[in-house]
């Protein structure tokens, strides 16, 4: 919601980032006011545009040429990096935990469960571990610590640009919006 919320910032200024998100809470709101099986319909189709969007955006950025690699150090600072880069895939995971009552409440009850288990581990982790590593190559263009052995931009960097105005929203909006 946070990241919509800033994209939709990003691409219009004059609407700021509260309202943004109660633009996408009204509009989560009205679509649970049809009920749980137009719930589960919408969740159904809702990857599809989605999908797209993602798609889009790996093919803007690929095409910009604007991913760094960022050479990793060694010692404690970095490890501690790691860690906490691991907090945050973990953390990005285990916010669908909630959802698993939902999700199974069709299986019959002589499913497998390793079937099942199988099935939602293959079904969040192709998505989340697409989409993180696409956000973290997608940050790498943003180069907010300012690495000088990287690209120079004639006009400033608008990755950083779009992350500084407009947080995680903005930069991709830069990706998705180029100049």
């Amino acid at each position: 919601m946070i990241v919509g919320a800033q994209l939709i910032n990003a691409v219009n200024n004059n609407v700021p980032g509260w309202a943004g998100i109660l633009i996408i809470a009204f509009c989560t709101f009205f679509i649970t006011l049809f009920g749980y099986k137009v719930v589960h319909a919408y969740e159904f189709w809702s990857w599809i545009p989605t999908f797209i969007v993602f798609m889009i955006l790996l093919g803007e950025f690929a095409h910009s040429g604007a991913f760094i690699n960022l050479p990793m150090g060694v010692g404690t600072s970095e490890a501690g990096s790691v860690l906490s880069f691991g907090a945050v895939v973990f953390g990005f995971a285990t916010g669908w935990t909630s959802y698993a009552a939902d999700y199974t409440v069709y299986q019959p009850a002589t499913q497998s469960k390793k079937k099942i288990f199988l099935w939602t581990w293959l079904g969040l982790i192709v998505p989340l571990l697409f989409t993180e590593m696409l956000g973290v190559a997608v940050m790498t263009a943003a180069n907010v610590d300012g690495d000088p052995k990287t690209i120079v931009w004639p006009t400033g960097n608008p990755y950083a640009d779009g992350y500084h105005n407009s947080g995680s929203g903005g930069l991709i909006g830069a990706v998705l919006f180029p100049p």
